[in-house]
């Protein structure tokens, strides 16, 4: 129960932070082609997407991989697309 609570601590506190028009710090992404994984900043883009904000400042490290990425493959089509480049 302690991490639930934590969590909820979290985001009313950027929820108010946001209230009080704070600026926020930038989240760390990894980008791999052209899939987006949040390394530090979940809580942020999780309020974010919760009042339709279109922008958020983030770090991004770009990952260069072997084989195209998009958010919509599975698991399988990966493990193809991967095989297939070899």
């Amino acid at each position: 129960m302690k991490l639930v609570h934590a969590t909820k601590g979290r985001r009313i506190n950027i929820i108010k932070a946001r209230y009080a028009d704070k600026e926020l710090p930038a989240i760390d992404v990894y980008k791999l082609g052209d899939v987006n994984f949040v390394r530090d900043g979940n809580h942020r883009v999780s309020v974010a997407r919760e009042r339709d904000q279109e922008f958020i400042d983030a770090y991004v490290t770009d990952i260069d991989v072997p084989i195209t990425l998009t958010p919509h493959m599975d698991k399988r089509s990966v493990l193809e697309n991967k095989n297939y480049a070899h």
